[in-house]
């Protein structure tokens, strides 16, 4: 990849795809159906004579309309796409129809949408082209049943409403279940201030993965933190919806607006706390990789060490970062190379300062003259062993940086998943109707962290829904052996560098950095001690750590355990094949203590090159 990008290009452009395959899932409506309010049920299925478009419910009352797979040439034709869904589905539910009319009308969208497909992807534009004739196929009575159980509960659910409302749907036909559906009112979502929530689903390589992660959302990420901070993230991002969806205009109230937006001192210290502390154990674990040829790490920028640094002094400088100052930097406007993450922002706020990861993935030779007494062959043989040893150390920092977000994910799931499923199998059971959630919450192990559920996939918001062992086995059984052979050693000195006590030190210095910030915004005249505020934002740090040196001393063992060997899946602990696994929200049976929500994740896709590629869940992009 050129790291001479410039932020002139689309960012579609930037992206290398094999498999140019897309999946679309747009949030688009709310209703008050308390039997509706269950996520994850299909309520039907619009099918054109080519494919599947479905309406599925979703978290908060909503509907979701979710495409069948789309080929596209490009990321800039898919979202094109998108878009144009985005914008008439709004235009849709203003009018508060009934679910048929919206039906109706989606199935008009449909057509217009594959009519289009001859500019999007000639080659496949007949593929993409409907017949006159619609199917609508509801969900049957049985199957809607069926799913009104507590994995599928939400927390918007009214549960003895929604009981209540079983015990007729008992009794009705699959007609008066119809149309039940059809004549469901609809209105404007009343999630993310009233705007529809899209979501784009493609491949990519481990490599484009990290490329997107590291220079494209953390910087959004990281550049959404400073506008909470300046108190004007609800304006901004507003701003910045409406501006990409043409035509779209607010329809909700001020009230309904800063009810949704009311973002509280806690978001932005969790969020902080999570982003930075991800970022220097990643560079730890680069760090043990010791490139001495074209780069040199760099140590200690602007390191909270010790007591050099004055903590009062490096709040009033994070304060003082102007949104333009960010945005010129990395590149959001037309000015300046597209370089990531700032490292002088980066030391503002405390950080270490991350080499760029494009500096480990495009490393150069230093062009040296030989000496004399060296041969050519000895100087080929040289220059040859050391492109491996780049190649393969390349390799190493795109795994490792995955890694972290593994065993991260992996130790929140661990605590945050069973116990929310629990949560909401108390929730559901009949016998505790009249009791409180306090009083639930006491049955519920590590309860303090439920909330953490799907904390990671909103936090870039980038979910990579390849697992692990799919990702090692994809390098290490490479017909390369002299890679696979060279990659091992460097990562496991990689996970090695990240131990616990090294994860330790760098949550403790962040949550010290972050009492600070609260004294010096004194903010403990709030309701809440720091001690208490704290445990919003990491609940137990004893247990976090405990569950993620269990995630990464499993890691370590099983790829011990099959160096040499013939690299399989279940040689990692994996237990079951992804194509059959139990997809009920939140189940983790038999799942490693590295993998979070193994309910979203997907085997590889097979492209017929080297270059394996993996599912990859843009959120509100």
């Amino acid at each position: 990849m050129d790291s001479n990008r410039t932020p002139n290009k689309k960012k579609a452009e930037l992206i290398e795809q094999h498999t140019k395959t897309f999946g679309i899932e747009i949030e688009f409506c709310t209703h008050k159906s308390a039997i509706l309010s269950y996520t994850h049920i299909e309520v039907c299925k619009i099918k054109d004579g080519v494919h599947e478009w479905k309406i599925e419910t979703d978290a908060d009352f909503t509907l979701e309309l979710v495409s069948p797979i789309l080929v596209f040439d490009n990321h800039e034709a898919a979202n094109e796409c998108k878009r144009i869904l985005v914008k008439e589905l709004h235009e849709i539910v203003k009018s508060r129809p009934t679910l048929k009319v919206c039906i109706d009308n989606i199935q008009v969208l449909i057509k217009k949408i594959s009519s289009m497909f001859r500019y999007w992807n000639i080659d496949h534009a007949q593929e993409y082209q409907p017949t006159n004739a619609f199917k609508i196929e509801y969900i049957t009575r049985e199957q809607l049943l069926k799913e009104l159980d507590f994995h599928n509960w939400d927390i918007s659910t009214k549960w003895q409403e929604a009981e209540d409302e079983k015990k007729k749907f008992l009794r009705i036909t699959q007609q008066d279940l119809e149309n039940y559906i059809n004549t469901l009112k609809l209105r404007v979502s009343q999630k993310h201030g009233g705007m529809p929530s899209p979501q784009l689903n493609l491949p990519m390589s481990l490599k484009a993965y990290v490329w997107y992660s590291a220079y494209v959302k953390e910087p959004t990420a990281w550049r959404r933190l400073l506008l909470l901070s300046n108190n004007d993230f609800k304006a901004e991002w507003v701003k910045k919806r409406i501006q990409k969806i043409s035509g779209f205009e607010a329809t909700v109230t001020d009230s309904e607006m800063n009810k949704d937006f009311t973002v509280k001192v806690t978001d932005w210290f969790k969020y902080w706390f999570w982003l930075v502390s991800i970022r220097e154990l990643t560079e730890k674990a680069l760090q043990s990789l010791k490139y001495k040829d074209g780069y040199e790490w760099r140590e200690n920028l602007g390191s909270r060490k010790g007591n050099t640094i004055n903590k009062h002094q490096l709040v009033k400088e994070w304060q003082h970062i102007t949104l333009a100052e960010f945005e010129s930097r990395i590149g959001i406007t037309n000015k300046g190379n597209y370089k990531g993450l700032p490292i002088e922002i980066v030391k503002k706020i405390g950080n270490n300062g991350m080499l760029p990861v494009e500096h480990y993935w495009e490393l150069k030779e230093n062009s040296e003259e030989n000496s004399e007494e060296e041969s050519k062959e000895e100087s080929e043989e040289k220059l040859e062993k050391k492109l491996k040893e780049n190649k393969a150390k390349s390799v190493v920092s795109s795994l490792l940086y995955l890694i972290v977000q593994k065993l991260i994910a992996g130790a929140l799931g661990v605590l945050s998943e069973p116990a929310q499923l629990k949560f909401q199998e108390l929730k559901c059971d009949p016998n505790n109707a009249k009791k409180s959630n306090d009083i639930l919450l006491r049955d519920v192990p590590n309860a303090n962290f439920r909330d953490y559920h799907s904390f990671l996939k909103d936090l870039t918001p980038l979910w990579f829904k390849g697992t692990l062992a799919d990702v090692l086995l994809s390098v290490l059984n490479s017909s390369d052996t002299d890679l696979t052979n060279l990659v091992l050693p460097y990562l496991i000195d990689g996970i090695k560098a990240i131990n616990r006590d090294v994860a330790k030190k760098i949550l403790e210095n962040n949550i010290a950095f972050l009492e600070t910030m609260y004294s010096f915004h004194q903010l403990e005249k709030n309701s809440k001690n720091w001690k208490s505020f704290q445990q919003e934002f990491v609940p137990s740090l004893e247990e976090f750590l405990k569950q993620y040196e269990i995630g990464r001393v499993d890691l370590l063992r099983h790829i011990g355990e099959s160096e040499n060997n013939i690299w399989q899946l279940d040689r990692f602990g994996y237990d079951g094949n992804l194509e059959t696994k139990d997809n009920k929200f939140l189940q983790r049976n038999g799942v490693p203590p590295w993998e979070g929500r193994w309910d979203t994740l997907k085997p590889p896709i097979d492209n017929l090159t080297e270059e394996k590629e993996f599912l990859v869940e843009h959120r509100n992009n």
